[in-house]
């Protein structure tokens, strides 16, 4: 099982959705939390097309995740990693 994924800078439009799938794989864990809303898109201006922002409800509080960053899936508990952080998960 896929445990972590990398959020993709695609293109994100309010009306128009996504220009492709904004993670590097779909593991259920990944779809289940989109579909539970445990993980949602931010589009802070509905009227322009930029890269999603994602809000990530983790075992320590919402985060925000960016293009880039990684979120994790261990032990039925979500996680972010960013980017420029340096860290990275087995």
């Amino acid at each position: 099982m896929k445990e972590k994924v990398k959020i993709n800078a695609n293109d994100f439009s309010h009306k128009g959705g996504f220009d492709g799938f904004p993670f590097s794989d779909k593991p259920d864990w990944l779809m289940d939390c989109i579909e539970s809303g445990e993980i949602k898109v931010l589009d802070p201006n509905p009227n322009c097309t930029d890269y999603a922002l994602w809000e990530i409800n983790t075992s320590t509080g919402k985060e925000i995740g960016n293009p880039g960053d990684f979120i994790f899936y261990k032990d039925s508990k979500l996680g972010l990693i960013p980017s420029g952080d340096g860290r990275y998960y087995n």
